[in-house]
């Protein structure tokens, strides 16, 4: 994954990643943190 350029690329992401997060069907094999500094 490359840099997130914007605000709005970085909410999309993030929720991205909490519905993998929050997904039974799904499971999050690497990072899985955000982090908006």
């Amino acid at each position: 994954m490359g840099a997130v350029i914007d605000a709005a690329a970085f909410k999309r992401i993030s929720g991205y990643v909490q519905h993998a997060k929050t997904s039974p069907n799904l499971t999050v094999v690497a990072g899985g943190k955000c982090d908006d500094r």
